[in-house]
Order: C-alpha cells, then sequence, then structure tokens
C-alpha cells in the first residue's frame, strides 16, 4: 500500500524469495549475502537508512506475519513508545510450533534475556537512525544492540503474536558467529545503560 507509514524490511541472500506484498505495509528488500554476525549487522544497518516511514520492522525472507497483523501493527504504533513488541510463533522443521511469551521491558531484563525484544518489534525509523550512529559494529547481535539502544526512549510490549518465525536448524541462528554477537552485545548493553 503506497501510504502506508510502515515498512517491512526483509533481508535475503536472494531477491526471488525476498520479493513480496504485504497489504498495509510498504516492503523494502535488501539483497546481499551476510554469512555471520557482522555481516547480518551491515546489512540491518544499510537497510535501515533506506527506510522513508515513520515506522519499520525487520521481517525475514522465510518468516511471516499472521493473520491479524495490522491490528497487531496498529497497537504498535499506538502504544506511544519508539519501541514495540510483540510475543512471536516459532514455527518449527518438523511441524510442531510454540508461542514465545515476551514480557514488560526493563533494561536489566532485557540484558539478562536477549530475547525479550526479538520480533515482531516496531521500531520509530527517527529513534532507529539514532540508535544506528552509537552501537558498535563488528561481531554483535545488531536486533539485539538496535532494540537496546531504541529502549531507552521507551519500549512496550504488546502481548499479541505479532510474528511467525520459521525456525530452520541450519540457519543463521545457530550460526557460532551469531550466539558469540548475542553475548558480546549483552556485555555492551551492560556497560551501555544510560
Amino acid at each position: 500500500m503506497k501510504n502506508s507509514d510502515v515498512t517491512a524490511v526483509i533481508l535475503s541472500a536472494s531477491l526471488q524469495r525476498a520479493r513480496r506484498s504485504i497489504d498495509g505495509v510498504r516492503v523494502l528488500t535488501h539483497v546481499g549475502r551476510f554469512g555471520d554476525a557482522a555481516g547480518l549487522l551491515d546489512a540491518r544497518l544499510a537497510a535501515l537508512q533506506r527506510v522513508d516511514t515513520e515506522w519499520f520492522f525487520f521481517l525475514d525472507d522465510d518468516d511471516e506475519l499472521p493473520p491479524d497483523y495490522l491490528r497487531v501493527l496498529d497497537l504498535c504504533k499506538t502504544a506511544g513508545t519508539p519501541i514495540a513488541y510483540t510475543d512471536e510463533k516459532i514455527a518449527h522443521e518438523s511441524g510442531g510450533f510454540i508461542v514465545r511469551k515476551s514480557s514488560d521491558y526493563s533494561a536489566d531484563k532485557f540484558i539478562a534475556n536477549r530475547m525479550l525484544i526479538h520480533h515482531l518489534a516496531v521500531c520509530r525509523t527517527e529513534a532507529a537512525l539514532r540508535a544506528s550512529s552509537v552501537i558498535p559494529r563488528g561481531t554483535y547481535a545488531v536486533e539485539n544492540l538496535l532494540f537496546f539502544e531504541v529502549a531507552k526512549g521507551g519500549a512496550t510490549y504488546i502481548p499479541e503474536v505479532g510474528y511467525i518465525w520459521h525456525r530452520r536448524n541450519t540457519g543463521l541462528s545457530r550460526h557460532p558467529s551469531i550466539l558469540i554477537g548475542m553475548i558480546q552485545s549483552a556485555t555492551w548493553a551492560h556497560r551501555n545503560r544510560t
């Protein structure tokens, strides 16, 4: 939808897999190869620079939004904070799924549980651009750092399923550099609480 104030940022190594239309949401596709945490960080931040709407969220090319995503997006936008985040449904390759529930935000909770804010996380673009200018580059988990820095302006938990994560046994989320990046992100966040 051309007049939408929300952008879905889709990263992929394949334009064909990333190309899709989402009713009521602009889609920004960023194609590139990113096989580790540093590459993913660079790709996410490069894509963020191209967002031209008031709000955005990351959507991986093999994941999806639930049927009522427009209602959930509206709840996130009207929360009144620079970031609002939801619960997520994690679908496994075996066909089973679980719903990962989050909880209300605090910096200490986020440092202790790096998945407190994961997907769906709807960010005010202006706040995310400011945050991207102060977070370090290298082997870090970009979403953790970005969301932590944006949340300094306030974060709201929306207790709804806003994202369906198709977790793969061979996915990038299991790459050693991502796990190291999450630990380094938590360490950076602990040192940069204020």
